[in-house]
């Protein structure tokens, strides 16, 4: 019986550690597109001039991107949290007590905004991939 106890607790140590490696992955994978994507759109926002135009309008900004950086601040803060369960793991740690904390009104409306913004910033890019192929090059400049 213990040997089955001691199985049943590597597992949900296992099982743990897995759901903070997934939330590390999602963070970093925001980051990316923060420092890949928005960031340049936003400082081509901030250089921008008659001669020199922004890679996206504001509008279009907001339109693809929405709320990511709150979002990936939001996600940072859980996967910290996350982590710091399973490096600190003992058979009372739950990562459902994790959650709980996080999942806040605020987290909660900011995730339903960045999901129901999803399909509007996909119409947006197919706009961008068939402007981009009307003048005959392969992607919008942005990408």
């Amino acid at each position: 019986m213990a040997e089955q106890a001691a199985k049943l607790e590597q597992r949900r140590k296992m099982l743990s550690a897995e759901v903070a490696s997934t939330e590390l992955s999602y963070v970093s994978q925001l980051l990316m597109v923060k420092q890949i994507f928005l960031g340049p759109v936003e400082k081509s926002l901030e250089s921008a001039s008659s001669d020199k135009p922004p890679l996206l309008s504001e509008e279009e900004k907001e339109m693809l991107f929405g709320n990511l950086e709150h979002v990936l601040k939001l996600a940072n803060e859980l996967c910290k949290m996350l982590q710091l369960c399973t490096r600190n793991w003992d058979t009372d740690s739950c990562v459902s007590e994790v959650f709980q904390k996080c999942f806040t009104k605020d987290m909660r409306d900011s995730y339903l905004k960045y999901v129901a913004h999803y399909n509007r910033a996909l119409v947006f890019m197919e706009k961008l991939e068939r402007s981009a192929k009307s003048r005959g090059t392969p992607t919008h400049p942005f990408i």
